[in-house]
């Protein structure tokens, strides 16, 4: 359930936000950005449950 308030909030953000993502110093387009949030909050939650 976490996983898809999280994936709902990113997806809303990015497109609200689509023309002004910059990673990095550089303008990024909305699916890039997208991929690179999904892989960082993936691998995040991954780490926490991981955790004793």
């Amino acid at each position: 359930m976490e996983y898809l308030v999280v994936t709902s909030a990113i997806v809303g953000a990015l497109l609200v936000i689509s023309n002004d993502i910059v990673i990095d110093g550089q303008p990024v387009s909305p699916l890039a950005a997208l991929v690179t949030n999904f892989k960082s909050l993936f691998s995040a939650y991954s780490f926490t449950l991981s955790l004793p």
